[in-house]
């Protein structure tokens, strides 16, 4: 699609992508966090051409080698990451079953005394991308103005805001890949929270 007009241009970005948006100047919360956005609108995933969806389609033949290969990482980090204080890892009851689409920690900052921004930071300049799945629903402006749902009605799902942080996750992974995940990890959490038995 073209157009020479900004705010359609804008609009239709927007609906290609979930109602979502980074932009600072549109954002409620623009101080959130790096990883932050906000759905003003109703939208769908239309970003994907029809060349991706040919590589895609190539690409389930894969599927069980890439699903066992999360596996292995998944049962790499559980391993080398127990016994961080103030982390709680995935249940490892879900490692036979799970295709460990995300591997995500689950962090106690208030108790190890730094910001999930700035463990971020510290990260990425470790060389380690981080992300944090995902922001409720209930507090996205659209879903918010239109249901005036409370905090109260989704405990869970606040409380797994609070605390998450995804750490890398993907087949082509090398053992050397997670090896500096882990180092990361522990330098920049572990110096903080101090070593305790796995619970």
């Amino acid at each position: 699609m073209t157009t020479n007009c900004e705010s359609l241009k804008q609009r239709m970005e927007r609906f290609r992508c979930h109602g979502m948006t980074k932009d600072r100047d549109l954002l409620e919360r623009p101080d959130e966090g790096p990883w932050y956005y906000e759905m003003h609108s109703p939208g769908f995933n239309y970003r994907i051409p029809e060349a991706a969806c040919a590589l895609a389609n190539s690409q389930l033949a894969k599927l069980e080698r890439f699903i066992a290969r999360r596996r292995q990482i998944a049962e790499q980090y559980t391993q080398q990451l127990s016994g961080l204080d103030g982390i709680t890892l995935p249940p490892h009851g879900q490692l036979p079953t799970s295709a460990w689409h995300l591997y995500c920690l689950h962090v106690d900052f208030d108790s190890i005394g730094i910001t999930r921004a700035d463990v971020m930071a510290d990260l990425a300049r470790h060389g380690v991308g981080t992300q944090v799945h995902y922001y409720p629903v209930p507090l996205q402006p659209f879903y918010r103005d239109r249901y005036r749902h409370q905090e109260s009605q989704f405990p869970g799902a606040f409380q797994h805001y609070r605390s998450a942080l995804s750490i890398p996750m993907y087949p082509s992974m090398t053992d050397a890949d997670i090896n500096t995940v882990v180092s990361a990890v522990k330098d920049v959490l572990g110096k903080r929270s101090g070593q305790t038995k796995a619970a």
